[in-house]
């Protein structure tokens, strides 16, 4: 990484300075623009950790972590309990690892609704998961493409403060100076300015049938000021609560059993009604309604070792042993990722080189899971994969993953697998 220390503003005093690294500031607005873009009825919201370092007076936002929302409540960002559950794993996963020196700062969100800023869900997001005072909060605004406002805010005495008026946000990689001052608060009793710093280009991998958006060169001169003092607010006498980000099980903040936690294959119930797992019909249809063909039916034996297969998969990733990880494949491939007619040798070779280079998975979660039954043998899923591998170079992304299954005795092996859709994609620098 570059060395930023030139380009950050000589200190005053004992003002701690904070700063953001270009590469930061152009990947979210690349993030929250492509969001915005992709839904007709007013754009939907993302969001994610700020990510950085604290040395003295010298707070550097050098990164950030995309977290996925799944959209289940509509184009805001509310979280799901499955969500959240992806919230807290990779909280505690920086937490716990220190990967690359980054500490969590705090949190990010765009705002696309009439709202203009926090509210209950943010305070209390910020209470169970980035409790200490000073953590940050980001809000983004886009009015128009590429022009998005943002607004910062400061966690402290167990509440958001306003750390300045809304202004324009930078929308690529050039520096745009900065200022923000926030009055004395209980733990830092010092003002701050805030920098963001023209580093480079943003580390994520955009998805590649998407447009990046067209972004204005900002002049260099100009200044991107923030200046206000927090408001003295007594604290409220109860935690607000909100089911979407409450702690689960109806009590104190829960944390994850462990920073390599797996989700194992989700259900498939049999009840259509009830499914969360949809059963699609191959192929296109017929023009004339009255000659499609009915789908293959969805046995309870091709359920249950469907399922019993996509589990021992995500446990064998997990574990990081190759020889496990090829046990869910059958012998010869019909496609693996890009290539065709693949070997089983060929799959536990990738497999070694993935753990040797990035180590074991130390988040790894599937969701949206749909089933396809293609014969009475033969069958197709598909489904959102988040992974986060645990080893010195990380490597983290998100991906939609078609996996073909053909039954081999009395098993499920595992014929074809395919990346189908790439959301966004992390590779160590």
């Amino acid at each position: 990484m570059p060395d930023s220390s030139a380009a950050m503003p000589e200190q005053v005093g004992s003002e701690p300075i904070v700063s953001f690294e270009g590469r930061v500031t152009g990947g979210i607005s690349r993030e929250v623009l492509t969001a915005f873009q992709g839904v007709s009825s007013g754009g939907a919201e993302t969001g994610g950790i700020l990510l950085g370092s604290r040395s003295g007076d010298r707070i550097l936002v050098e990164d950030f972590e995309p977290v996925l929302c799944e959209h289940r409540f509509g184009p805001s960002y509310v979280l799901s309990d499955e969500d959240l559950l992806g919230l807290e794993e990779s909280v505690q996963w920086f937490r716990t690892t220190h990967a690359g020196d980054l500490q969590v700062l705090g949190f990010y969100r765009s705002q696309t609704g009439p709202d203009s800023s926090v509210g209950d869900r943010d305070n209390e997001l910020m209470r169970r998961f980035f409790p200490d005072s000073g953590s940050l909060f980001l809000l983004l605004k886009p009015v128009r493409t590429p022009a998005i406002t943002a607004e910062l805010f400061v966690f402290a005495e167990s509440s958001l403060h306003a750390a300045g008026h809304p202004m324009l946000f930078p929308s690529s990689d050039t520096s745009i100076p900065a200022r923000v001052s926030f009055a004395q608060s209980p733990n830092t009793g010092k003002d701050a300015r805030v920098t963001p710093l023209n580093t480079g280009t943003n580390g994520r991998d955009t998805h590649p049938q998407k447009r990046e958006p067209e972004q204005s060169e900002e002049p260099a001169g100009r200044n991107w000021t923030w200046v206000a003092a927090l408001v003295a607010l007594t604290l409220a006498g109860a935690v607000l609560g909100y089911r979407s980000v409450g702690p689960r099980n109806g009590g104190a903040t829960s944390t994850a059993a462990s920073k390599t936690a797996v989700s194992d294959a989700p259900s498939v119930p049999r009840t259509p009604a009830s499914n969360p797992v949809s059963v699609s019909t191959p192929g296109t249809a017929a023009p004339n309604a009255a000659e499609v063909l009915p789908p293959p039916a969805v046995s309870l034996e091709m359920e249950q070792g469907v399922r019993e297969a996509l589990g021992n998969w995500l446990r064998a990733l997990r574990s990081g042993d190759p020889d496990l990880v090829v046990a869910c494949y059958a012998s010869q491939l019909d496609r693996y990722f890009s290539q065709r007619n693949s070997s089983s040798a060929e799959v536990r070779r990738a497999a070694a080189q993935s753990v040797a280079r990035y180590g074991k998975p130390a988040i790894l979660r599937i969701s949206d899971l749909t089933l396809t039954p293609l014969s009475d043998e033969r069958a197709m899923t598909s489904f959102r994969k988040h992974w986060q591998t645990g080893g010195s170079r990380m490597f983290a992304g998100e991906v939609q993953e078609q996996l073909t299954f053909v039954k081999a005795g009395d098993a499920w092996k595992i014929a074809s697998e395919e990346e189908t859709k790439i959301y966004w994609t992390q590779r160590p620098r």
